[in-house]
């Protein structure tokens, strides 16, 4: 029942951001990242459970549960760093953690500089350096859609494994069947 009421309650706080935004007659992207971070529970909690048919391949709460469920979860579907989509979520989320804390920095170290730029500080040092620059709003919805990617990445992660695929080192050996480099 637990799992059942956080959901409903997860997804009215997502609406509840929708009303907020349309209501300050503003963008959805709050909504969409809160979506997105709802799209893993329900994932971990609902979507996986029912397709392999067992309500106990949820994701388990509290803090040590927890810690043992995603460790068993490694070992159980043999070495999960072959599953391309967990590297997907892992580049995603640390890319977008990048990404915010080099303008975060940039910002910091802006505020220190007096110069002729003024304002346009940081937009001058990226196109001195790597000759482009997304500007001030831009480097936010980069980092944003760097992370709701992750996510959604690392959603696939969990729902393939045990679903289609069994073993992620053995997944791999389709490669070694390709015709044109393949003994066979």
């Amino acid at each position: 029942m637990t799992v059942l009421f956080a959901t409903v309650a997860f997804f009215g706080w997502m609406m509840r951001q929708v009303d907020i935004s349309m209501k300050l007659d503003m963008g959805y992207h709050i909504a969409i990242g809160y979506g997105v971070c709802f799209s893993a529970w329900f994932t971990l909690q609902i979507l996986r459970p029912f397709v392999l048919g067992q309500w106990h391949e949820g994701f388990v709460l509290g803090v040590m549960p927890h810690l043992d469920w995603v460790s068993n979860f490694g070992y159980r579907y043999n070495n999960f760093f072959y599953n391309p989509f967990h590297a997907i979520g892992i580049t995603g989320l640390f890319t977008s953690t990048f990404l915010l804390a080099a303008h975060g920095s940039l910002i910091l170290s802006a505020t220190q500089y007096r110069g002729p730029e003024g304002g346009d500080i940081e937009n001058v040092f990226f196109r001195d350096i790597q000759y482009y620059s997304v500007g001030e709003t831009g480097i936010h919805r980069l980092g944003f859609i760097a992370a709701c990617g992750g996510i959604l990445a690392a959603d696939l992660c969990i729902l393939l494994s045990g679903w289609p695929v069994q073993d992620w080192v053995s997944f791999w050996d389709f490669w070694n069947r390709f015709p044109f480099w393949s003994n066979v």
